[in-house]
């Protein structure tokens, strides 16, 4: 038995705006949903579901479209989701920040 997932409002209006967004960060990036798809480790059907709004996501897939697109996860479904170029994660900086966070609680 296949389980269904849970329907809202909300859940409406959080899967619309992931969807425009996603697509408009890699329109933004020059990055055909083939290159996304290759670079967030997905399918490209995938990527074209997710852009249209077709399917729900796990977090797994948008920390890993955040990572390929280089945005916080968060960004992926606010309503601006470039406001600043201070939003941008990278394994390397979100390390740093770790170890920044890290030092201030000893």
């Amino acid at each position: 038995m296949r389980r269904r997932t849970p329907q809202s409002a909300l859940g409406d209006l959080l899967r619309a705006q992931f969807s425009a967004n996603v697509r408009e960060l890699r329109k933004r990036r020059g990055l055909t949903q083939s290159q996304l798809a290759a670079a967030s480790g997905l399918g490209r059907a995938f990527i074209n579901q997710v852009e249209r709004g077709h399917c729900s996501v796990t977090l797994e897939t948008i920390g890993a479209v955040a990572t390929a697109l280089g945005v916080r996860p968060a960004a992926l479904v606010s309503k601006d989701p470039e406001p600043n170029v201070e939003s941008v994660l990278t394994p390397e900086r979100d390390a740093a920040s770790d170890r920044m966070r890290a030092g201030r609680r000893g």
